[in-house]
């Protein structure tokens, strides 16, 4: 049961580590940074309280799989309805232009 406990924390480790990789350093700060900007609680507490590796994924997984973005969507919460179209756009834009600066996907994200 050990040795079984052991494999599976080396395994998520592993996990965890190519996802903090996946990206450039930097890729956190161009994402907490202009979403700081905002100043909305949820947010904030996003990146404040998930690892980066978790953040580098959820990011991916909207870039490459179109899931929903977190902060994204909290943003659009937040914005009025007669801007939130041009925001979900420039914001998704910018997002995937930090997505671009990856290691493992290069131009196909």
């Amino acid at each position: 049961a050990a040795g079984m406990t052991a494999l599976g924390i080396c395994l998520f480790s592993v996990k965890l580590q190519w996802r903090v990789n996946s990206f450039d350093f930097f890729t956190f700060y161009r994402l907490a940074g202009p979403f700081a900007s905002y100043g909305i609680k949820e947010i904030d507490q996003y990146f404040e309280n998930k690892h980066f590796g978790f953040i580098n994924s959820d990011l991916s997984a909207y870039v490459k799989k179109g899931k929903s973005f977190y902060p994204l969507e909290k943003l659009l919460e937040n914005v009025p309805l007669p801007k939130r179209d041009y925001t979900r756009v420039f914001v998704s834009g910018k997002l995937k232009e930090i997505a671009q600066r990856n290691y493992f996907f290069g131009d196909n994200v």
